[in-house]
């Protein structure tokens, strides 16, 4: 049993719009030169690059200000990471809340990266988490 499907009449390069046309090449040009791949997203940022407002403030907004933001009342350890001084906020013995420069004397690096459940921020009844290359631009910012 034979079977014949009619595409109908043969309109040749003719049929074509000069949109189409355009498209076709600039498709047929991006596969020769490898350019139609879409970039790869970078997990983690550079961190000579983290960008405070754009990239780390709203992670905090968003994992940590419920309970270390402004509403003093929900306040925890009264510890303030909306602003400037809470952040960098010395501790004891040398350490501090965030320590430029030096991520081994963070206390939130520590926190973010501990595996006692009673030092885990954000903590577990929280139900908030961290993703391992949100953990690791805030050990970037550090």
């Amino acid at each position: 049993m034979r079977v014949s499907i009619d595409f109908g009449p043969a309109r040749g390069w003719r049929s074509f719009s000069a949109v189409s046309y355009r498209c076709a090449c600039a498709w047929l040009l991006g596969t020769i030169l490898g350019t139609t791949r879409p970039a790869p997203v970078a997990l983690a940022a550079d961190p000579a690059k983290v960008d405070f407002n754009f990239q780390i403030r709203p992670l905090l907004s968003d994992r940590c200000f419920k309970c270390h933001g402004p509403d003093e009342k929900a306040r925890k350890a009264k510890l303030r990471l909306d602003l400037r001084e809470g952040i960098l906020k010395e501790l004891e013995d040398g350490w501090a809340v965030v320590k430029p420069g030096n991520p081994a004397k963070s206390e939130m690096v520590r926190r973010i990266f501990a595996t006692d459940e009673d030092d885990l921020m954000p903590p577990a009844k929280s139900n908030l988490k961290l993703s391992v290359a949100e953990k690791e631009l805030l050990k970037g910012f550090t």
